[in-house]
């Protein structure tokens, strides 16, 4: 899955990994450091500028100070 965000960083999810490349930056999220355990259908972008995952399991994701808080059923998404 691919997506490209307000900044032209290229967004990319693998089952076990989240890329984000800007120029010559890169950054690697895994359940290591917080990547929800679940697979990724889409990338998005908020009007701040958070990156969301929709994913099969977890819920909606957001990416906000590096940090994934992700809201599922049991935090009344619906």
């Amino acid at each position: 899955l691919l997506f490209e965000d307000r900044e032209q960083a290229i967004w990319i999810s693998f089952p076990d990994n989240l890329y984000r490349i800007k120029d010559s930056e890169t950054n690697i999220w895994t359940k290591n450091n917080g990547l929800p355990q679940s697979q990724i259908v889409n990338i998005g972008q908020d009007v701040e500028g958070n990156i969301w995952l929709t994913t099969i399991g977890k819920g909606a994701c957001q990416l906000k100070d590096n940090r994934f808080n992700c809201y599922d059923k049991s935090k009344g998404l619906t």
